[in-house]
């Protein structure tokens, strides 16, 4: 059996900005694909391309467990207000998970981002 090769791991402020991460969320991709199209993607005989794999994935249902979770996790607003205690915990988990993958030189760049947002937003400008 060859062993798959996984992607590498998108950064962490692109996993937070679409809710996906491609190996954190492996178990939901293959549950979603069997759902979706039958088709269990660890079975070593199922093979596509990677064209063909991405455009399944874009292409998932919104009811398949990997687009509910994803549009958990980038919930906003009022929908952030009817989430349940799972889907609650589902989201704080995927935020620590990123947070801990987030380095300090981009900690510190989204922290000068919005310093300099605050500042323009608040800075009295005296003539």
């Amino acid at each position: 059996m060859t062993q798959r090769k996984s992607p590498p791991f998108a950064p962490a402020a692109t996993a937070r900005n679409n809710g996906f991460d491609s190996e954190y969320d492996y178990d939901l991709i293959c549950a979603s694909f069997a759902a979706a199209y039958g088709l269990r993607l660890r079975l070593p005989e199922i093979r596509m391309s990677w064209k063909e794999f991405s455009v399944l994935l874009t292409n998932l249902p919104a009811e398949s467990q990997l687009a509910r979770a994803i549009a958990i996790r980038t919930a906003e607003g009022e929908e952030l207000n009817r989430l349940s205690a799972p889907q609650k915990k589902l989201r704080d988990d995927w935020y620590a998970w990123l947070n801990k993958r987030t380095t300090t030189a981009e900690k510190a760049a989204v922290g000068g981002q919005l310093q300099n947002t605050l500042k323009s937003m608040f800075y009295e400008r005296r003539s």
